[in-house]
């Protein structure tokens, strides 16, 4: 129209679904540096609102770097820590998120100490209001980690 005016844009609430994926970068090894990636993906429709919070908590024997979890993800993220154990980000990236978008992957740096048991579990999830398949909201991987089977 020719008044100056903003069309409204809607989000129907019927259709807002995120998921996660959850990677180890590579093998880690006892006493070293290493990271995981966690993929966000809008599996609804085109997303305009937030929030969109992705929350990582290291399992034991693992240290999260958060000096590096916390500059690493800019400018899309805004990650935090409240512990070497819990690391937290919050989208700030552009909206709207298209269908079928991968958000900006977030690289969380961590390390092992020497002793950590065999079949240790690392688990991330996304949470965002609304959404209608919290089903594919967390995403656990069990650790590679050299020289233990």
């Amino acid at each position: 129209n020719n008044n100056g005016c903003t069309p409204i844009q809607y989000q129907n609430p019927d259709k807002i679904d995120v998921s996660i994926d959850k990677k180890q970068d590579f093998v880690f090894a006892m006493g070293q540096s290493g990271s995981f990636t966690l993929t966000v993906k809008n599996d609804g429709e085109p997303l305009y609102i937030g929030p969109i919070t992705v929350t990582d908590s290291m399992p034991t024997g693992f240290t999260l770097n958060v000096a590096l979890a916390n500059s690493s993800n800019l400018p899309d993220w805004n990650c935090s820590a409240s512990t070497t154990t819990q690391l937290s980000c919050t989208y700030v990236g552009a909206f709207p998120v298209p269908t079928g978008a991968l958000l900006t992957p977030i690289k969380v740096p961590s390390s092992i100490a020497a002793g950590v048991l065999v079949g240790r579990e690392n688990c991330a999830s996304v949470e965002l209001s609304g959404d209608v398949d919290p089903s594919d909201n967390r995403k656990c991987i069990t650790l590679n980690i050299a020289g233990i089977k």
